[in-house]
């Protein structure tokens, strides 16, 4: 359904988040975590800078989970995702 008429109306409206917008929501896992639009980013990415993102030990930052999930998907020759 992701395809759907419906769905690329309500992207093109900024009522959905858009499939660019998506991606970089499973590539920073630091920010961009509203998925269904995307208006609350700004918010929720300062506030999970401000409360969150200082208290995690290093090993949980956003930036290793990354490398951690990338060597993972080459090492199991798991395919990226379709988006």
């Amino acid at each position: 359904w992701a395809g759907s008429r419906w769905v690329k109306l309500l992207q093109r409206s900024g009522l959905w988040v858009s499939p660019a917008a998506h991606r970089l929501h499973h590539c920073e896992l630091d920010k961009n975590f509203c998925i269904v639009n995307g208006w609350a980013n700004p918010l929720v990415d300062r506030l999970f800078r401000t409360l969150v993102a200082h208290r995690l030990p290093p090993s949980m930052t956003p930036a290793v989970q990354r490398e951690v999930y990338i060597a993972r998907r080459a090492a199991n020759a798991v395919e990226a995702p379709p988006y």
